[in-house]
C-alpha cells in the first residue's frame, strides 16, 4: 500500500509564469569504439535452462512430494535462531510464574462466584 503525500496549496497563491527559453539541443552521444573481443568473450552464451523437469510416474508422486516436504522443512529448521539454555530457562520460569498467577486468579474468581451464587440461591 503506497502512501501519497498531498501538499495543500492556497488557491489564491499564483505560481510565477515560467519564461519560455530556447533549450539547448541535447548533446548526441558519440558512438563508442567497439571493444576488443577476447576468446572468452567470443564464446556463445548458452540459453538458460527452462523448467522442463519430467513429472514422475503417478505412483511415485506422493513419495516425491514427501521428500520435497522433508527437504524444505529441514531447510527452514536450519534458518531458525535457536535460543541458548539460559534464555530458555528464563522463559520457562516466566511462563510458570504467569501460569501460577493465572491459576490463583481463576481460583479466586471461582470462590467469589460460588459464594455469591450460594447466598443468592440460599443453598448450603
Amino acid at each position: 500500500m503506497a502512501v501519497t503525500k498531498i501538499k495543500a496549496t492556497d488557491p489564491a497563491e499564483k505560481k510565477p509564469k515560467e519564461t519560455k527559453k530556447a533549450k539547448a539541443p541535447a548533446k548526441e552521444a558519440k558512438p563508442k569504439a567497439p571493444a576488443k573481443t577476447t576468446k572468452s568473450a567470443e564464446k556463445t552464451v548458452k540459453p538458460a535452462k527452462t523448467d522442463t523437469t519430467k513429472q514422475p510416474f503417478i505412483l511415485l508422486r506422493p513419495f516425491v512430494a514427501l521428500g520435497r516436504y522433508v527437504r524444505n522443512s529441514w531447510n527452514e529448521l536450519r534458518q531458525v535462531h535457536w535460543p541458548n539454555r539460559k534464555y530458555t530457562w528464563q522463559m520457562t520460569v516466566a511462563m510458570l510464574i504467569y501460569c501460577a498467577i493465572f491459576f490463583a486468579f481463576i481460583v479466586l474468581l471461582d470462590a467469589l462466584f460460588s459464594l455469591i451464587f450460594n447466598n443468592l440461591l440460599g443453598g448450603n
